[in-house]
């Protein structure tokens, strides 16, 4: 058996036995609103100038401090600092600070931090090797997501990577059920990311956020006035060719269709582009010849973590083959590929994932969601790409200006040695004001 069908087998097992046991713990969890606003979690994370509650991962750096961590645009005003599960709320500074439009995280202060021997572990799954040496740091579960940290803040700068493209003129006959205020069936057919894994509701964790399907259709919901029945049949560790297999049965269970996503992807890494898109077509003729005014929404995968040597293969070339020989009338590609791709050009991997190797957390969740819908969406007439970020300002006022200097040439130009220190340094002088 080769590597990478290792990996994924693996993965596979494991991913069945999460969803599992994750499915066991949320038997009666529900998503506790009272902690967050529906609204907010579903605004595009590429719109606007508030970021709401922007998910990081803490991490040391190899000489025991961390550097300052840069979000989706430089901070202008911090609004809030939390735990992931939204029960906690951290100080500014006696926790946290800002400079440079950068998180400065206290070394003494209440936010849990992963060290940075703990991230990069010498020993592990031999399917998670990683690519510059020992193992990816793989768990299932929420111990991702009790170690991630959220943040909402004000900015000024305009978003400069990927925005979805809206491809309405594709959808015609579900927009026009959904603009004439009928309700809709919608089915949601993919692997362990669309089961859900490991957003907080799935692993029974606070806030309980929903999953990405459950979030889109509260999107058409809301936007629409409509009701949306969604069935979602999709299984941990699967690929597309599991999906050929199984798409006959799923449609026969189905008693109208009016929009189907096929999200495989994920899990086909060792596939040619190629091979990919031509699978994926076959599950999209069988949706056809049932249901033939069904539109579809191919989701092209968001990446795995690169580090992760033998599971990273062809998933980010899915996308552009996908663009070329699946979309016609009717059917659409959600390039969440490039959307995350942007996003890992501002953030890392750890930021945004439930399990580091192939999950989305919440946040990332949320992305999905806000990407299927501005799918549906008419073309916007002009795509922002201007604004793009300064890194060497410092936006910052207040009683946080005192860490520009000690700061100022760790904006991407120093080593991280010189990082290291500063953010020490950083970390002392906040340490001092607390004590004051």
């Amino acid at each position: 058996m080769k590597l990478y069908q290792k990996a994924i087998c693996t993965l596979a097992a494991l991913c069945l036995i999460g969803s599992a046991l994750a499915g066991f713990a949320s038997i009666s969890a529900k998503a506790n609103e009272t902690l967050y606003d529906i609204e907010e979690v579903l605004m595009p994370v590429w719109e606007g100038n508030t970021s709401y509650c922007e998910s990081v991962l803490p991490i040391e750096n190899e000489y025991g401090g961390i550097d300052p961590i840069s979000l989706l645009y430089p901070i202008e005003e911090i609004v809030s600092v939390q735990n992931a599960e939204l029960t906690v709320t951290y100080q500014a500074g006696v926790d946290y600070a800002v400079s440079g439009g950068k998180l400065i995280i206290a070394d003494d202060g209440n936010i849990p931090t992963l060290s940075h021997a703990e991230y990069h572990p010498s020993t592990g799954q031999a399917s998670f090797e990683s690519t510059e040496g020992g193992y990816v740091c793989f768990y299932e579960g929420a111990w991702y997501h009790k170690k991630q940290i959220v943040v909402t803040y004000k900015h000024s700068a305009k978003y400069d990577g990927y925005v979805p493209e809206g491809k309405a003129e594709l959808l015609q006959n579900v927009l026009k059920k959904l603009n004439g205020k009928e309700n809709i069936d919608l089915l949601v057919f993919g692997d362990s990311i669309s089961v859900g894994g490991n957003s907080s509701s799935l692993i029974g964790a606070s806030p309980y956020l929903p999953i990405y399907p459950e979030l889109f259709k509260q999107k058409l919901e809301n936007a629409y006035g409509v009701k949306v029945s969604l069935t979602n049949p999709s299984v941990g560790g699967m690929g597309v060719e599991w999906g050929i297999e199984q798409t006959d049965g799923i449609l026969e269970a189905q008693e109208g269709l009016d929009l189907a996503i096929v999200a495989f992807g994920m899990n086909d890494g060792g596939m040619t582009p190629t091979h990919f898109a031509q699978r994926t077509n076959m599950i999209v003729s069988k949706i056809k010849s049932k249901f033939p005014q069904a539109d579809v929404l191919l989701i092209a995968t968001m990446l795995p973590n690169k580090e992760a040597k033998n599971f990273y293969l062809n998933q980010e070339n899915f996308a552009d083959e996908m663009l070329k020989t699946c979309e016609k009338e009717g059917v659409a590609v959600v390039n969440m590929t490039a959307v995350h791709a942007s996003l890992l050009k501002k953030k890392r991997y750890g930021d945004m994932t439930g399990n580091n190797v192939n999950h989305p957390n919440d946040y990332l969740a949320r992305v999905y969601a806000q990407t299927l819908f501005a799918t549906l969406q008419e073309k916007a007439a002009e795509t922002p790409t201007d604004g793009a970020r300064d890194e060497n300002s410092d936006t910052n006022q207040g009683e946080t200006d005192i860490f520009g200097t000690l700061l100022g040439g760790c904006n991407g130009t120093a080593s991280v040695a010189a990082c290291g220190v500063a953010a020490a340094v950083a970390a002392t002088v906040l340490k001092k004001k607390k004590d004051e």
